[in-house]
């Protein structure tokens, strides 16, 4: 190799070293832009997700005319978001076998305080991983009937003079339960962080058909 070629492909390595990074750069910026982006896009379906669940003030407003109708539309469907009236005490008692069973705005108010800072905002629907959640957890029977569990073990293991009752607690009841309620095949499994679906549909069974008796012996 002469000296000429020599310095020829030295400048066309100083040129790709360049070119390198150039391209690295550009791959950080379009990084940092996409994930930009992508939080203001979660922002904006938050904002988006509030505005859809809040009661819309009379007006002439082409939004709010149209928010309206939406809100019409979802209550034709389901006609509150806010969790249904719980049942009486003695309906309560006798359901749980004695055990008066707290109201369902008291598991709500103690999910609220204890559950949700908890559950972190990983949740993908479909195929996604991450764990699973439903901001209107309420509509799911399962998911009341555990949490009014956990609600139920947490006021008799915090009542205890026991300094190790809170490790009982997450390790026998909390963990359990809540493996279960954010699996990917639990009862949240359709649903996202910010929006309830109703895409599930409960299983149905057949009614029992009575053994005909005149061909049994």
């Amino acid at each position: 190799m002469t000296a000429g070629e020599d310095e020829a492909l030295q400048r066309r390595m100083a040129a790709l070293e360049q070119e390198h990074f150039a391209m690295t750069e550009q791959l950080r910026r379009l990084g940092d832009a996409t994930e930009r982006n992508a939080n203001a896009l979660d922002a904006l379906e938050d904002v988006l997700t509030d505005v859809s669940w809040t009661p819309v003030d009379d007006g002439g407003d082409a939004l709010a005319e149209a928010m309206a109708q939406r809100q019409h539309q979802l209550s034709i469907v389901d006609t509150s978001t806010a969790p249904p009236p719980p049942p009486g005490p003695e309906e309560a008692a006798s359901a749980a076998g004695g055990v008066e069973l707290p109201d369902l705005e008291q598991v709500a108010a103690w999910v609220q305080t204890h559950i949700a800072p908890m559950v972190r905002k990983t949740t993908t629907t479909g195929e996604g991983g991450g764990i699973r959640w439903c901001r209107q957890w309420w509509h799911h029977s399962e998911a009341v009937d555990r949490f009014t569990a956990l609600y139920l073990a947490w006021q008799e293991l915090s009542a205890e003079d026991s300094s190790t009752w809170l490790s009982v607690f997450l390790r026998d009841h909390l963990d359990p339960h809540m493996a279960t309620l954010t699996s990917p095949f639990g009862p949240f499994y359709a649903c996202h962080p910010r929006r309830h679906s109703d895409a599930v549909e409960a299983l149905d069974t057949d009614q029992p058909t009575p053994p005909d008796r005149e061909n049994t012996s």
